[in-house]
């Protein structure tokens, strides 16, 4: 329960789950199979590496999601960790969008022409 409690102060940090699995042992086994601690998926272009471990770890819970692209093109490992976040578009719950130039409206349009049963809301 006291677990809980400040798991939903902490995981307001954008890398609140470096704090949580490196207390000790017990609280790195707790944490990474708690799902409802990795649903909420950031990617920009320093965190994409992260996509793929916080999809396996949500495993079937909803998610919330920010995409946030600055001025560079995505690297093609970065392109797959956007393609990882679309196929599972079927689990968003939220999603924010953020772009820096037009011309990257090209990689989110398919982000808006597949289904999103359990989307309740759509930020830019």
């Amino acid at each position: 329960m006291i677990y809980r409690k400040m798991m939903g102060g902490l995981k307001q940090h954008k890398l609140f789950w470096v704090r949580v699995t490196h207390v000790c042992r017990h609280w790195r086994h707790v944490s990474l199979r708690s799902e409802g601690l990795w649903d909420n998926i950031q990617f920009t272009t320093r965190l994409y590496k992260s996509v793929k471990p916080f999809l396996e770890r949500s495993r079937d819970v909803l998610l919330d999601g920010v995409i946030s692209l600055d001025h560079a093109e995505p690297t093609p490992p970065q392109r797959t960790a956007l393609d990882l976040i679309r196929d599972q578009l079927c689990r968003v719950r939220g999603l924010t969008i953020t772009i820096a130039k037009a011309t990257q409206v090209a990689l989110i349009r398919p982000f808006l022409c597949l289904p999103a049963p359990h989307l309740t809301y759509l930020d830019q």
